[in-house]
């Protein structure tokens, strides 16, 4: 809801706009009222959305830590050894294959 102010007072739109609109025409009563409307608007979004926001985050234990670590070794092993299978020396095609080399490897 600030955002959306700050949007429509620079030229977004929306309530910012009409806030702006109506501090620009010097109708002071309206501009009052939207200024109230916005400060009300925004401690009720943000006293609704303080309970979440306090609510305590469940991390993860140590057992499901390493559960996770052996299984990014286990995908880290299998797609290191899919690249080191060397394939055949020709294929349907006939044209030969080279075993695959990692750049950081074939440097010299």
């Amino acid at each position: 809801m600030r955002s959306a102010t700050t949007l429509g007072i620079v030229g977004a739109g929306g309530i910012g706009q009409t806030l702006y609109e109506s501090i620009r025409s010097f109708h002071y009563g309206d501009t009052a009222a939207q200024v109230i409307i916005v400060i009300a608007t925004v401690m009720a979004i943000d006293l609704l959305s303080a309970r979440p926001r306090k609510a305590p985050v469940q991390r993860p234990s140590l057992p499901d830590l390493l559960s996770l670590a052996s299984r990014v070794r286990t995908l880290h092993r299998f797609l290191r050894d899919a690249h080191a299978v060397t394939s055949p020396k020709s294929s349907e095609f006939g044209a030969a294959h080279e075993v695959y080399v990692p750049w950081w490897k074939s440097v010299s």
